[in-house]
């Protein structure tokens, strides 16, 4: 059986810990451009360095999920 996992946001949180798992299965990270580095939901976005050594390191490949992440209000993005 093949598959692929999709994770939506690149929150930090999930990219470490796939880090620290050593996964090891194909994954597509969604990343909404935008906000790299920043708070979407009051949870950070991975870094450019963090999305660098997941790619470096595991199975990873990433994908763009829009620029903003545009959700039901702006008012969820941390545009600072």
């Amino acid at each position: 059986m093949r598959f692929i996992i999709t994770i939506d946001d690149a929150r930090e949180k999930t990219l470490k810990n796939l880090l620290k798992y050593n996964v090891d299965i194909p994954i597509v990270i969604g990343v909404p451009a935008g906000l790299i580095n920043r708070k979407l939901e009051g949870e950070n976005v991975a870094s450019f360095e963090l999305l660098e050594e997941t790619v470096n390191k595991l199975n990873i490949e990433i994908a763009s999920h829009g620029y903003y992440h545009i959700t039901k209000t702006l008012s969820t993005i941390d545009k600072t």
